[in-house]
């Protein structure tokens, strides 16, 4: 199966997965350097295996619809005058749970 995915280059892909534009992060989850990172970014690809890991994370992301669900609820709370900083406080808590560590 195509997906949109396919025709689009490791910048488009980084972009896709890691909105924070973090390479660290984007490092961690490809277990390789982050200077590996930013060589795929200069070049725009990277090893087929990687793309692919890239690829299936971008298909999660598609079917589960987890970005939009997560920038609706974060603009309902905005909506319903819940103050950033303890919506941030709650995004945090789940970032901990999730990996053990407390955002960078």
């Amino acid at each position: 199966m195509t997906s949109r995915f396919s025709t689009v280059g490791f910048r488009s892909a980084l972009a896709t997965l890691f909105p924070d534009k973090s390479t660290r992060r984007a490092s961690r989850f490809l277990d390789k350097s982050q200077r590996a990172v930013q060589r795929w970014l200069e070049v725009e690809q990277a090893p087929p295996n990687i793309m692919g890991m890239m690829q299936h994370q971008v298909e999660r992301l598609d079917v589960t619809g987890f970005p939009g669900d997560l920038d609706a609820l974060v603009a309902n709370a905005k909506t319903n005058d819940i103050h950033p900083e303890v919506i941030a406080a709650y995004l945090a808590k789940h970032y901990t749970a999730l990996l053990g560590r407390e955002i960078e």
